[in-house]
């Protein structure tokens, strides 16, 4: 009876020390997270012959850090636990990248290629998240340039 009652307790420990994507299951929260679906944002360089050159694009997005919850992270980390703690991270990118997209909605027929992206921790509580590309906007086809506004 002593070793079931052991086993099931070490069981019962193993299972709380996994994270939900170790148990498995279905974390579409996180998936969302890692996952930026776009068809006018880009790491790739422009292949469409009806784009052009328009400028540059650049954003930077910056959220405070919790010391006290870094260090703790810090500490478990050093003590075994696996991996850090990457919501703020993927919180900070998911923002500057939906403004990206914001940007496109307010410039009409454009895209964004060759986008960089990059972190920077200048102090321990504070982090940026810098976006930066190339601007192209459709080229006008000849009937467009032949047409005058009035």
């Amino acid at each position: 009876m002593r070793s079931n009652k052991s086993q099931k307790r070490k069981q019962a420990r193993n299972r709380s020390s996994k994270s939900r994507k170790t148990r498995g299951g279905a974390d579409t929260e996180k998936f969302d997270s890692f996952v930026f679906l776009s068809k006018n944002i880009t790491t790739q360089p422009n292949a469409d012959p009806n784009y052009e050159e328009a400028g540059l694009v650049h954003i930077s997005e910056s959220t405070g850090v919790n010391v006290v919850r870094s260090t703790i992270t810090g500490i478990a980390n050093f003590f075994g636990k696996k991996g850090v703690d990457n919501a703020i991270y993927d919180k900070l990118r998911n923002d500057t990248l939906q403004k990206l997209a914001h940007i496109l909605t307010k410039n009409g027929d454009s895209k964004i290629c060759n986008l960089r992206m990059e972190f920077d921790n200048p102090m321990p509580d504070l982090l940026y998240h810098h976006a930066y590309g190339t601007l192209l906007k459709r080229r006008a086809t000849a009937a467009q340039a032949t047409t005058k506004p009035q």
